[in-house]
């Protein structure tokens, strides 16, 4: 039988029409995509039952697979949450790390207000000197070449120094309240996925589990850095001497 390049095309056609296929991708992405078969690799796929019911399974490219049956999507959506709940932190370390985090920002408020104004004097210097040669030019004591390299040289600098000030207004402080946005959505993770629509479970899914895999049933994850580091550690209580500590350690290592 000769081999037709038309028939794969015609296939592709046929599953691009393909009611089902188009309800996944268009209407409900569910979480396709998301999930792949922990016995044969290939990606779990979602299906509508009876016009409500939505239910996943392997979708079989590479052959049958019996290993994973049906499963519910609020199946897969109480599994998820449950892992998620993992990362839950504890009340009394969600304080107190929310301390830390304010006591570094108001050390590095301190930090960068030096920087601002060490670099603000540093743009004034240029400025000035930028000015002085122009005057000198005017004034017939350097020539007109010597003047636009000069000149060429600070106004580098000076763009230089204004970069610097730029990465210091949008990076350093705002690195701080991101931390405490963080630590307030690991605080109710599980319950922001439960309560949130597809595309917020989608969002969340994508931002803390690296893999997931779907075997008889059971989902199996692993997750993205540094949520999976923070889930595995046991962090001390950071209270008194110990906090100021790690407070000033932590200010003096982002200062270097």
């Amino acid at each position: 039988m000769r081999f037709s390049p038309q028939k794969p095309v015609k296939r592709a056609v046929q599953r691009d029409e393909d009611p089902i296929s188009k309800w996944c991708r268009e209407e409900w992405p569910g979480y396709r995509g998301l999930i792949t078969c922990g016995h044969c690799g290939c990606a779990i796929t979602a299906q509508k039952k009876k016009g409500r019911y939505i239910y996943y399974h392997c979708s079989e490219k590479r052959g049958p697979c019996k290993e994973n049956g049906y499963i519910k999507e609020e199946e897969l959506t109480e599994q998820y949450s449950e892992y998620l709940d993992t990362f839950k932190l504890p009340e009394e370390l969600y304080g107190e790390l929310v301390k830390v985090i304010r006591e570094l920002h108001d050390l590095k408020s301190r930090d960068v207000e030096q920087r601002i104004t060490i670099l603000n004097a540093e743009a004034s210097r240029i400025r000035r000197k930028r000015n002085s040669i122009y005057q000198d030019k005017l004034n017939g004591s350097i020539k007109n070449g010597f003047w636009k390299e000069h000149h060429d040289e600070l106004s580098k600098e000076l763009e230089g120094v204004s970069g610097k000030l730029q990465r210091i207004d949008k990076a350093d402080l705002e690195f701080f309240a991101l931390a405490e946005r963080i630590l307030a959505f690991l605080k109710d993770v599980s319950g922001m996925f439960k309560g949130g629509n597809m595309r917020v479970k989608r969002e969340i899914l994508k931002l803390m589990v690296r893999t997931s895999r779907l075997s008889s049933g059971r989902l199996i994850n692993s997750g993205t850095e540094p949520f999976s580091t923070l889930k595995n550690r046991t962090l001390p209580p950071l209270v008194g001497e110990e906090r100021f500590e790690l407070s000033t350690s932590c200010s003096q290592s982002r200062r270097a």
